[in-house]
């Protein structure tokens, strides 16, 4: 049986095979004898005995993702999907050299990568488990989870619009600017923007001009390029501003 099932074979052999089974549960086996008189009538052994009390199947490939930017204490947090056929995860960041910059083994389902100064990182997690002889089986790494922290941006009022500026952000291809009036919600692409840009000003919200006694609240999504694959960040730097 497993946590969701339970399926059981009839057989006269000291062996049998399950298919199947669920890969991110454990699994329990129970053997249970029996004999058929001739007349038909079953009589079950009064007890039973489990013999694969942790039949456990390979971990799949877990599913990363950013939780967290703690931009003053230079720390980035990832969590990913706990299962419980594994003893552990391995994580491993690179930088856009393809540079691993860290490896790190954890029982955890989660990450505090301390240390991130901001440039572009992309990280993967794998699962395992130990086998009772001691070897491990891998799952598959997980996809990749893009990070570009922007530094440093300030937001001010600047006639009618709004001026962003920030620090240039190494091997950022382009920046889109994004717009709202709702900080969780309703963003508005405003313009996209060159990796060699530092600022912006923003005059309109959609194809208007910004309103007075409104709020503003604005989004900067970097992307860069790790070889030929282009990586939208994870993590964006937002800000708002009140217009009276």
């Amino acid at each position: 049986k497993d946590n969701t099932s339970k399926r059981y074979i009839v057989t006269s052999r000291t062996y049998c095979t399950f298919t199947n089974l669920p890969r991110v549960y454990n699994t329990s086996c129970y053997i249970v004898a029996y004999t058929r008189s001739n007349t038909g009538f079953i009589s079950y052994s009064s007890s039973y005995g489990e013999y694969c009390s942790s039949l456990r199947t390979i971990p799949l490939a877990p599913k990363l993702r950013i939780n967290a930017l703690y931009e003053s204490l230079n720390e980035l947090d990832f969590a990913w999907d706990y299962q419980s056929s594994a003893d552990g995860y391995i994580f491993r960041a690179y930088n856009t050299s393809g540079k691993c910059i860290a490896s790190r083994k954890t029982t955890s389902s989660y990450l505090d990568f301390k240390g991130y100064k901001g440039k572009w990182i992309r990280a993967s997690v794998q699962a395992y488990r130990t086998l009772d002889n001691g070897k491990k089986v891998y799952s598959p790494w997980s996809s990749y989870a893009y990070a570009g922290g922007i530094k440093n941006m300030k937001i001010k009022w600047r006639g009618n619009g709004i001026k962003l500026t920030w620090s240039k952000l190494s091997g950022t291809s382009k920046y889109t600017v994004y717009i709202s009036k709702s900080q969780n919600s309703g963003y508005k692409k405003y313009k996209t923007l060159s990796g060699k840009s530092k600022g912006v000003t923003i005059t309109k919200y959609g194809k208007k001009k910004l309103k007075k006694r409104t709020y503003y609240y604005i989004k900067i999504v970097p992307q860069g390029k790790f070889g030929r694959t282009k990586a939208t960040s994870s993590i964006f730097k937002t800000g708002y501003m009140y217009k009276f």
